[in-house]
């Protein structure tokens, strides 16, 4: 027992310093919108909203979509849609490590036609550089939302070999599609007003949960959004959110595994 309370005294402390070092980070280190940006994060989407007549229509300029196995040919295309369309929601959970508990989060949205795009909430990076923890740690990258294709967007992870697992989720289109509209703000905010990236406290993962904190009061796990990301899978399994008929974590898991 004192051994637990003191590796919870470690921790808490450790997240004192944690936090107390980004606000110093946060305070003198200024985000930008012109670098020179990595290969296939250029460009940034803006989200255009037409008139309700009769409908909401949905513009996406600079969705993208690379074929990740042709890195000469890149694509940056528009995508349009009647907001009403939106209709199916699947989170995403990419196991780039060894440790299980690190992955990438993002979303996928689908519309009634059966075309599916991406969110990815991603640090943007400078030509050259590689994504580190520790340059994470110390707000060294700024912070991308990027629409991207689901080709795009799970060819990447495949091909870098990650173990992806895809799962629906139970909502009504009204909520997606309130839920895309809260993200479609934030994606053109940093178009103007751009923000830094933080492994912990700005990461793909709390990112999407603060949006989702504003439709639901569902009590996500603050340690698994902020330390955990990839246990975000068994996270909504207990939640019951997502659209399964499985008995048990590990069959969701071969049920959803990307193969």
């Amino acid at each position: 027992m004192h051994l637990i309370k003191l590796i919870l005294y470690l921790f808490f402390g450790l997240s004192i310093l944690i936090a107390a070092y980004s606000v110093i980070i946060y305070t003198v280190t200024k985000p930008s919108t012109a670098r020179d940006w990595e290969y296939g994060q250029e460009k940034t989407s803006v989200v255009t909203l037409g008139e309700k007549k009769p409908e909401t229509l949905i513009h996406i300029s600079n969705l993208r979509n690379f074929d990740w196995s042709e890195t000469d040919k890149p694509a940056w295309e528009p995508l349009n849609f009647p907001l009403s369309s939106l209709s199916k929601l699947e989170v995403a959970v990419s196991h780039f490590s060894s440790m299980s508990e690190l992955a990438h989060v993002f979303l996928i949205f689908s519309l009634n036609d059966g075309r599916r795009f991406g969110l990815s909430i991603e640090s943007r990076r400078e030509k050259g550089e590689s994504f580190s923890l520790l340059d994470g740690l110390r707000a060294k990258y700024e912070m991308i939302y990027l629409l991207a294709s689901t080709d795009d967007l799970l060819g990447l992870r495949t091909q870098r070999n990650e173990t992806v697992y895809v799962y629906p989720i139970k909502a009504t289109p009204e909520y997606i599609q309130a839920l895309f509209l809260n993200f479609s703000s934030k994606i053109n905010q940093l178009n103007h007003s751009p923000e830094l990236y933080h492994l912990f406290f700005r990461n793909c993962t709390n990112q999407i949960v603060k949006q989702v904190n504003k439709l639901s009061d569902d009590n996500y796990s603050w340690l698994v959004q902020t330390f955990a990301p990839g246990n975000t899978g068994k996270t909504l399994y207990r939640m019951g959110l997502i659209d399964t008929d499985a008995e048990d974590f590990e069959q969701v898991k071969n049920q959803f595994i990307l193969k």
